[in-house]
């Protein structure tokens, strides 16, 4: 990616070099499976350097990291993946962040109320002083592109709901949100909240 920051073309076989490189085969069932993940990571990487050929963004930068200095002491850390120039647009300053998803494309709705991209679009503009005038999932298993904005409203909203959060932290308040995704869940014996459902016959 650094070379494609400078603009240079970058031959897949160099891609998938590093990739090889770089590939661990910790976490993996068995041979079967990590070869599997292995082969279908190599055809993502395909098709997403052969669009990046086609059409090089102009990246400011990438994998960028930030401290996000708020009201109430509340400090919030993260890393922007990508960051890229809209030359064409108006403003010189103007720039759309790109996050690299692996997964699933999400529901437009969920990427529009998305808390991480609007986190990302208030660093940008108070950090960086630039105008994030787009935002944008990129889904490497199918190489589409999900994109969405905020507005000045919607970025206060995201501040109010961090500060929310680091409230409930700093009280201790971390109340249980039973659900689907408890079915699986390995600390069931000794959740208070699985127990009230229990004795309520749920």
């Amino acid at each position: 990616m650094l070379e494609m920051k400078k603009g240079r073309d970058l031959p897949f076989e160099e891609v998938q070099r590093i990739y090889e490189t770089e590939w661990s085969a910790i976490g993996f069932e068995d041979d079967y499976q990590e070869q599997e993940y292995k082969k279908d990571g190599l055809e993502q990487l395909r098709t997403f350097h052969a669009a990046m050929m086609e059409s090089l963004p102009k990246i400011l930068e990438q994998e960028k990291g930030f401290e996000l200095d708020l009201e109430n002491n509340v400090i919030v850390k993260g890393r922007i993946d990508q960051i890229n120039s809209l030359e064409g647009s108006l403003g010189r300053k103007d720039v759309e962040i790109v996050d690299y998803k692996t997964g699933k494309p999400r529901k437009d709705s969920e990427a529009k109320k998305d808390l991480q991209l609007s986190i990302y679009a208030i660093a940008v503009k108070e950090i960086l002083e630039l105008n994030p005038v787009r935002l944008v999932f990129h889904y490497l298993q199918n190489n589409q592109r999900q994109e969405t904005t905020r507005d000045a409203k919607q970025l206060d909203e995201a501040q109010n709901m961090v500060q929310e959060v680091a409230a409930e932290i700093r009280a201790g308040e971390f109340a249980a949100k039973p659900g689907f995704q408890c079915r699986g869940c390995a600390y069931k014996p000794i959740c208070p909240a699985f127990e009230e459902a229990l004795a309520a016959g749920v």
